[in-house]
């Protein structure tokens, strides 16, 4: 279902997985990250946050809309 990760799941910087995405995205993409529930795994969503953050902004000025899977397979 998806096609680009930001391999968030390393537990690296924001910056490791804004590149990640950056590398693979473009109009149509479906972008895999993962939300806080593995914490009792040990796992720190906190860059992740950051990154979708800097994700949506950085996006969006480039003219890139975020939608839901719905959504964009009725534009197709």
């Amino acid at each position: 279902m998806w096609n680009v990760s930001g391999r968030d799941w390393k537990g690296k910087p924001a910056s490791y997985i804004v590149s990640n995405v950056l590398r693979g995205v473009g109009g149509g993409n479906v972008i895999l990250l993962h939300d806080g529930s593995h914490a009792h795994l040990g796992a720190d969503r906190s860059q992740t946050v950051i990154a979708t953050d800097t994700l949506i902004r950085r996006c969006s000025s480039e003219g890139y809309k975020f939608v839901t899977i719905p959504q964009m397979l009725a534009l197709q």
